[in-house]
């Protein structure tokens, strides 16, 4: 983008089309490749993360789209989708509060190769999941677990990933991501859903 944040891509990351057919507009991920982003300046919450994505695996678990660590070996936020030890379908966006991992979740019903358009907001207080466009689930995030998450992400020079949550834990995505973003502010369900393409 015009924003300059560069990364590289690593471990077969290729050009793939983009969910309208554009050809070499998004990129395809393998379960191993990822692309990182050298972390430059200030930021932390509030936040928003968006992306456009499909899996190749509906069964594949913890499939990040996109996270920042807090320190080399823990997570700041990660973001994607997920198959619970039930078998449960999730999409989430996860935080790590005081002492344990702290987020929002939602069911996804989706079938392989199926374009999703995601975006998860923390304002503080509150952690919101869109799919699709539309608020599908909401927590509320205590006082403690949230200066918690500023301070995790506001000190961390770790990189911004896509396609992987740290390469400690061994979450990779197998699919298509397109149109990942970030803002420092939690935007509103209006422009949110204005991006819905």
């Amino acid at each position: 983008t015009a924003n300059d944040h560069d990364g590289e891509l690593f471990n077969n990351v290729t050009a793939d089309a983009d969910m309208n057919g554009a050809q070499v507009s998004a990129y395809s991920f393998d379960g191993a490749s990822y692309a990182s982003i050298p972390w430059e300046g200030s930021f932390k919450p509030p936040f928003t993360v968006v992306a456009y994505f499909r899996t190749d695996d509906i069964n594949m678990k913890d499939q990040c789209v996109v996270s920042k660590g807090r320190s080399r070996d823990g997570t700041g936020f990660n973001f994607g989708y997920s198959v619970k030890d039930n078998g449960q379908k999730v999409f989430y966006l996860g935080m790590i509060g005081v002492n344990n991992p702290v987020g929002v979740e939602a069911p996804a019903n989706i079938k392989a190769n199926e374009w999703v358009y995601l975006a998860g907001s923390f304002d503080l207080k509150t952690a919101k999941l869109y799919v699709n466009g539309t608020l599908v689930a909401t927590t509320n995030i205590g006082a403690d677990d949230s200066n918690e998450i500023v301070n995790n992400i506001g000190n961390s020079n770790e990189p911004l990933e896509i396609g992987r949550e740290l390469s400690t834990l061994n979450r990779y995505f197998k699919g298509t991501i397109d149109n990942v973003a970030l803002w420092n502010r939690a935007l509103t369900a209006e422009e949110i859903q204005g991006m819905n393409r």
